[in-house]
């Protein structure tokens, strides 16, 4: 016997959401049976990524960097193009006096160095050797919207970035 969490919805429930939610790992019961003060839990996905996490705008007011969204363990709530445009507003450079309108500092800074922009589907060189860093193939694949672990290893990261670069045929 599978046990499996309950999750109240209202009926009647559709056959794609019924889906979904099983997908996720829940076990779907009438609302109309939900004990009161009772919450559904946090939902996964396929993938085992929780659901619930901050879209790219609640991550970056918590005072993260854009570049490190997704949080670990979580599905991005965000789109590919909210999260490249996120990235790449961090990553702009300041007019005159290094600071952007909102006063806080040009650029996106980890471990001193910046991470360069993001230019149509190909991601900044930005030490100039013809090879791409951690950082940028993490800012590439995000704003591609493809998940990875953030402890993944650099050729492991690689190769999704080329396998997503390749040309369907």
């Amino acid at each position: 016997m599978n046990i499996r969490e309950i999750w109240y919805e209202p009926h009647p429930v559709s056959p794609q959401r019924k889906a979904e939610l099983r997908a996720m790992g829940v076990q779907v019961v009438d609302a109309v049976f939900k004990p009161e003060g009772y919450e559904n839990p946090p939902l996964r996905n396929a993938e085992g990524l929780w659901a619930d996490g901050p879209t790219i705008a609640e991550f970056i007011a918590a005072g993260y960097p854009p570049t490190e969204y997704p949080p670990h363990g979580y599905a991005p709530r965000s789109t590919a193009e909210e999260i490249a445009s996120a990235i790449a507003a961090a990553s702009a450079i300041a007019p005159e006096g290094g600071q952007r309108p909102d006063g806080s500092a040009a650029g996106v800074q980890i471990d001193g160095q910046g991470l360069g922009a993001i230019h149509g589907d190909k991601p900044a060189d930005t030490n100039g050797d013809g090879k791409l860093g951690i950082e940028e193939i993490r800012i590439a694949l995000t704003a591609k919207g493809i998940n990875f672990d953030p402890k993944a290893k650099k050729a492991d990261l690689q190769a999704l970035l080329d396998a997503a670069n390749k040309p369907q045929s």
